[in-house]
């Protein structure tokens, strides 16, 4: 057993190469001096750098989001991303303009009939600005101006990762059932939106857990029009069996339709209901 520690992005720091020295001390304390055992170490500690970089650049963003408040004060926290709940988002967008404007483009194609505003408040005896601020939407047709408490509960699932795929590059991100409280609509256009992402200047990677059809159809969709190749999505099924778990890789063509038939009972649900 290899006592090697694993640590987040917040922890890294100069404690990172005094945990390494430490590691490497340990092993050779224990093995001596071997060029097998010493082979052997070396291979060890690649991998666990590998390992490491590859942590660093990975996001999880959890099936349950952080819902929106009417005002926030900034964390300062310097972190890769929103956190698992979301709860980054606001701050992401506070410190980040370029963000937002990327948000507002997006918003557009989905046709939320909203556009993201941030507003900061001023120190009233400095005048200088201060930490707190708030997130707004602005009714494209009417002007006014809103918390997102006062619209869908939609919207505070959907903007996490949103945000997310606009801000991250070169990360892989973790998403659990991206489509809770969000209108199919949108969770077509979400699709869109990841298919985007991993693409050149982001070139991201997602781990997506869904039993959402809208956006596999879309996805389904793109390989078809030839915005994706079919390499690029790789859909894995979990079967249950009496002997257990089964992976299962379902295969799509160039047209994007599925070479390997659906395990029983799942999409063709719809069908049933209807016939």
């Amino acid at each position: 057993f290899l006592p090697v520690s694993f640590l987040s992005a917040e922890e890294e720091s100069d404690d990172l190469s005094e945990q390494q020295d430490f590691e490497r001390l340990f092993l050779e304390s224990v093995y001596k001096k071997d060029p097998v055992i010493e082979l052997i170490l070396e291979c060890t500690f690649d991998a666990c750098e590998k390992i490491r970089v590859f942590l660093r650049n990975c996001v999880y963003l959890g099936p349950a989001r952080e819902k929106s408040e009417r005002f926030y004060t900034f964390s300062s926290n310097n972190a890769n991303g929103i956190g698992k709940t979301g709860k980054g988002t606001a701050d992401l967008l506070f410190k980040n303009p370029k963000v937002v404007t990327d948000v507002n483009d997006a918003l557009g194609k989905f046709e939320i009939g909203y556009k993201l505003k941030v507003i900061a408040f001023q120190d009233e005896e400095t005048s200088k600005p201060s930490d707190l601020y708030a997130i707004r939407l602005v009714d494209n047709r009417l002007g006014v101006s809103v918390s997102p408490l006062d619209v869908g509960y939609g919207v505070s699932q959907i903007l996490p990762i949103i945000v997310q795929s606009l801000f991250a590059q070169n990360q892989t991100i973790l998403i659990e059932q991206p489509e809770v409280h969000i209108h199919p609509r949108l969770q077509t256009e979400l699709a869109s939106l990841l298919a985007k992402s991993i693409k050149k200047p982001k070139k991201n990677t997602f781990i997506i857990e869904t039993h959402s059809e809208h956006l596999m159809l879309r996805l389904q969709k793109l390989i078809r029009q030839g915005t994706l190749k079919k390499e690029d999505v790789s859909v894995v099924y979990v079967d249950r069996d009496e002997m257990g778990s089964t992976i299962l890789d379902l295969r799509l063509d160039g047209e994007g339709d599925f070479i390997d038939a659906w395990p029983e009972g799942f999409f063709e649900e719809g069908f049933y209901e209807v016939f």
